[in-house]
């Protein structure tokens, strides 16, 4: 069992009235791990800005899908309000990070490249990362209305660092694949 894995199970456990659910876990996991894959894909865009705005509407279908999976009511308005939230109180190194890699393909060649090959993985890590902060919320009987970032942050950043891991490896197996 992965370290987030058994951080899922742990919060089920200790919340007070929920019952653990490893099914709809491991299906919302799947969930996160498909979107993830998605999100790396608008990063080899050439043009900066749109990069971002196909990111976004990735991580807004995967919480879409997952909250559907939960029982949970998805209001986009809501939904983009909180992720902007998410990003911005403990997000900032990677939303700055994916806004910067996202600005110098604005640079001709070199900063394309750069671009290219840099934003695919911190766009996959942070949906990752987005992804099971919601799954945990979800598991112990959060629902959008009582999400507050500040008691994820720890556990958004270790999730981040276990996403650029997973990302990489793919990347790397796609590499490979067609060598």
């Amino acid at each position: 069992m992965t370290t987030a894995a058994a951080a899922i199970s742990t919060i089920t456990l200790v919340e007070p009235g929920v019952r653990p659910d490893p099914e709809r876990n491991a299906a919302a996991l799947s969930i996160v791990k498909k979107w993830s894959l998605w999100a790396m894909a608008p990063g080899i865009l050439p043009y900066p800005f749109l990069d971002l705005v196909a990111i976004g509407a990735i991580q807004m279908n995967m919480l879409r899908e997952i909250s559907n999976l939960y029982g949970t009511k998805f209001s986009a308005n809501l939904v983009k309000n909180i992720v902007g939230s998410v990003l911005g109180s403990f997000g900032m190194a990677v939303a700055g990070t994916g806004f910067a890699y996202s600005l110098l393909k604005a640079l001709p060649v070199a900063g394309r490249a750069a671009g290219v090959l840099a934003l695919p993985v911190v766009a996959g890590a942070s949906t990752y990362a987005l992804g099971r902060v919601f799954i945990l919320h979800f598991a112990s009987g959060g629902t959008f209305l009582t999400f507050d970032p500040n008691k994820v942050r720890d556990f958004f950043q270790q999730t981040y660092e276990e996403g650029v891991q997973e990302m990489q490896k793919k990347a790397q197996d796609k590499k490979d694949a067609h060598a």
